[in-house]
């Protein structure tokens, strides 16, 4: 080839590896917002109670949970599951103490019946930063977490996220 060509290639080649790096940079940023380890270190809890159709501890019908409760000690460590920012800190009704975190356009996160919070509204957060402690505030049988998902607005089971778990750490308590 002449120097041309070969420099017209070259070009070409440059050219495709930015837009290469730009993809691979966007879709590190999506997943970096995307919930992926658990808010609870697993050798620290146990699952309680699962996402979905469930008998009430308080008034015995069956009912929909919409998150999973992930029971532990009180002060257990919650860890913010991805990036993202802090988008309410305070009591939430039967939730009593929780945090909620908007991880991007898609994800929305929510803890509740804490301890303590860590973290104030506005504040950006790292996976793996501690947001708060495990407590039983609100409506609750004792200390745990109540942790939910949100993507697109819609409420999706929370142990598809939990890339951490092994099928050995979901085995309900009573089981």
């Amino acid at each position: 080839k002449t120097g041309t060509l070969w420099t017209m290639d070259i070009q070409q080649l440059n050219t495709d590896l930015e837009k290469i790096m730009s993809n691979l940079k966007d879709r590190q940023e999506r997943l970096d917002g995307m919930p992926s380890i658990s808010p609870v270190d697993p050798s620290q809890a146990w699952l309680s109670s699962a996402y979905g159709m469930r008998k009430s501890p308080f008034t015995g019908k069956k009912q929909f949970h919409p998150g999973v409760d992930l029971a532990g000690s009180k002060g257990t460590p919650i860890l913010a599951p991805a990036k993202g920012q802090v988008a309410f800190v305070g009591k939430n009704g039967s939730l009593g103490l929780s945090i909620e975190i908007k991880h991007d356009s898609t994800f929305k996160t929510t803890y509740g019946h804490l301890l303590e919070c860590s973290v104030k509204k506005g504040q950006n957060v790292q996976r793996g930063d501690i947001i708060g402690y495990m407590g039983d505030t609100g409506r609750t049988t004792g200390h745990h977490l109540h942790y939910e998902i949100e993507k697109k607005g819609k409420r999706v089971n929370p142990l598809d996220f939990m890339m951490d778990w092994g099928q050995e750490d979901l085995l309900l308590a009573g089981e």
